[in-house]
């Protein structure tokens, strides 16, 4: 388990404006990857619900990325990353099964599949090359 750091729920980013903005929406929730021109990488975990989204928002480090990239690559099962912040706790879980790969909170889950993963895989890839140039 590792230590993923939270963010306000309301901000898009803390600074710096947007450099990559990717959406996997379902049905009913969507897992939504960010950076801003800092460097800066957070996952949106999004629920829908009654017409309106709420987000759990977390910033995630570069080896905390490079986990998940080994999990999408099938090379791990499964990682975990637990934060706490302003008293609020939140744990992730990242599981593949078969060829699919879940995203989960206690806010919301969100699976992603084929064609899906490989996009996430680029551009956890490229957020990573891109946080070493800030």
């Amino acid at each position: 388990m590792t230590l993923a750091q939270h963010t306000s729920n309301n901000s898009q980013n803390s600074g710096g404006r947007l450099f990559y903005n990717k959406a996997f929406f379902g049905k009913t929730s969507c897992l939504r990857v960010t950076q801003n021109t800092l460097g800066e990488v957070y996952f949106g975990f999004g629920l829908e619900k009654n017409g309106s989204w709420s987000w759990k928002k977390v910033k995630f480090s570069d080896a905390e990325l490079a986990q998940i990239i080994r999990v999408l690559r099938g090379e791990s099962d499964s990682v975990s990353f637990f934060h706490n912040f302003n008293d609020e706790k939140t744990q992730i879980w990242i599981t593949r099964k078969n060829n699919s790969v879940n995203f989960k909170t206690k806010h919301s889950s969100r699976t992603l599949v084929d064609g899906e993963l490989l996009v996430l895989e680029i551009m956890l890839n490229n957020c990573i090359l891109r946080s070493c140039m800030v």
